[in-house]
């Protein structure tokens, strides 16, 4: 099973390592940049690879009129599962929902996380934030996005997902660190996420080691 921190800046893969988890060198370091290109006639490519790629082709394409039909470059894709007015984009005459371009990086990480750990893996947990959908609407909004992200793993190759919000996911790996209370403030590149955790002992018992008081 992997772990999937994906950022809206950077994205990282762990797997479960012993009693722990170790980061995955994903073929240009264990953090990937959540960027992806596009050029005609050429396949997708993801992280470095798509800013090396993106650099190069404002070079050769340098005065050739409009860029916008030669190639396209996505950052924050993440965010687009967020925004319930964007539903796709076309790209050299196909349309591309946004489940599908976000699967589509999330494909190529995965490609990555398998060679490097020797096998196919469909099982993941991914980080989410505590509050998905953009400018805290509903519970039902909320739902609406968690199933865009579960279709863009789909599209990934993954079929057993689970979501953790990502300051709980943060404050469970800081267990046994200290026997106090702890506050984990997760300034990401798209979302401001915070959480309040205790030992679950002190707390009065509970599943697992800590026991999260609030999260925002």
């Amino acid at each position: 099973m992997y772990g999937i921190d994906f950022g809206t800046s950077n994205t990282v893969v762990t797997i479960r390592d012993g009693g722990g988890a170790s980061l995955l060198d994903l073929g240009e370091g264990p953090v990937v940049p959540s960027l992806l290109y596009f050029e005609r006639d050429r396949r997708a490519s993801v992280g470095a690879e798509a800013v090396a790629d993106y650099t190069d082709a404002l070079g050769r394409f340098k005065g050739q009129g409009n860029l916008y039909h030669r190639f396209r470059f996505f950052q924050a894709i993440k965010l687009a599962l967020k925004d319930p007015t964007f539903r796709g984009t076309t790209v050299f005459g196909t349309f591309w929902p946004a489940e599908s371009l976000a699967g589509l990086f999330l494909r190529e990480i995965k490609r990555r996380a398998d060679i490097v750990s020797g096998g196919p893996c469909s099982s993941a947990v991914l980080g989410r934030p505590v509050m998905l959908a953009a400018g805290g609407e509903s519970g039902r909004d909320d739902g609406r996005v968690l199933e865009r992200y579960r279709a863009a793993c789909a599209y990934a190759g993954f079929d057993d997902v689970s979501f953790v919000p990502e300051p709980v996911a943060a404050a469970v790996g800081m267990a046994g660190a200290d026997d106090g209370a702890s506050l984990v403030f997760d300034f990401g590149g798209g979302t401001l996420d915070i959480a309040v955790a205790v030992p679950a002992a002190r707390a009065g018992g509970g599943a697992g080691p800590l026991r999260i008081l609030s999260s925002a």
